[in-house]
């Protein structure tokens, strides 16, 4: 029998009755933990590399990698201030009866370096709840306004954050 993590992503990330199977499955979304930590600990390495001093990163992932994904950020050289949660409302968000509804996703925030805020920057909301966009294109899709809540232009008075390259 195979392992749930082992599935196509179809399978295990769609609900069944959705009419998004059809969507393309992501290449390696099947690793345990230690080589999950060890692939995002290249790339954010790497990503650090790239960014000026107080560059922020911004990492969405689920409760059930949060704790390694925190712990990649710190050992990929990023500095981690904090996490906020996404609620994606309470559409359909696999119920289970018994449970608690897994309807968050967290937004996970680093810098590299110690965080300066730009003269004027806004307090950012600590908890965005905005529903999934009804019809993806992508598995992993999020929705446009939770974009226009988080990114750069209600960031910083100069409409990007710190660190980043034109």
């Amino acid at each position: 029998m195979r392992s749930g993590r082992n599935q196509r992503t179809g399978l295990k990330s769609v609900r069944s009755d959705s009419k998004n199977r059809a969507l393309a499955d992501i290449a390696g979304d099947n690793p345990d933990q230690r080589s999950f930590v060890a692939w995002c600990t290249l790339w954010l390495g790497a990503a650090w590399r790239l960014r000026k001093p107080g560059a922020v990163a911004l990492v969405f992932i689920d409760w059930r990698q949060l704790p390694v994904m925190t712990e990649a950020i710190q050992v990929g050289g990023w500095v981690w201030p904090g996490v906020t949660p996404w609620s994606k409302t309470c559409g359909p968000s696999r119920p289970q009866r018994g449970r608690f509804r897994a309807q968050c996703e967290y937004l996970v925030f680093a810098t590299k370096g110690a965080h300066r805020p730009y003269d004027g920057a806004p307090c950012l909301d600590g908890m965005f709840e905005i529903a999934p966009p009804r019809r993806q294109t992508h598995i992993t899709e999020r929705p446009v306004e939770l974009f226009r809540q988080v990114l750069p232009s209600r960031s910083s008075s100069t409409g990007r954050w710190p660190g980043v390259r034109s």
